[in-house]
């Protein structure tokens, strides 16, 4: 076989590599969104702060910030600004929590506002 054929041949191989791992990478990506999706709505988020608030287990507070990143999103693009605003307040709160420089009671009355605020989510 020619230098030239095996040089193409390695260049096939390569590509079709790149192709498989870009494919794997978008379904993961998609997966992790299309969870996200079907979690995110208020009873989660409530379990997540609590979790966070009262443990200050990384994990959660981690989830329950992301979770509440994409609910605020969602509130802005509904023009539901009160809702967005707490969900902001809420993620600084877990973010505290996190860092274990919160206060529970705060926390908590927070993602009480944040209930009272975001009905429908």
């Amino acid at each position: 076989m020619s230098p030239k054929k095996v040089q193409m041949r390695l260049f096939e191989k390569q590509h079709f590599g790149r192709c498989l791992l870009c494919c794997l990478l978008s379904l993961a990506c998609l997966q992790a969104k299309s969870e996200l999706a079907q979690a995110s709505d208020l009873p989660s988020l409530n379990k997540l702060a609590v979790s966070c608030f009262r443990s200050n287990e990384s994990e959660s507070c981690l989830k329950g910030l992301v979770m509440s990143e994409y609910l605020q999103k969602k509130a802005e693009k509904r023009k539901r600004f009160p809702c967005q605003t707490r969900l902001l307040g809420l993620g600084s709160d877990l973010i505290l929590s996190q860092m274990q420089k919160g206060d529970v009671e705060t926390g908590m009355k927070m993602l009480g506002e944040v209930n009272e605020n975001c009905v429908g989510f």
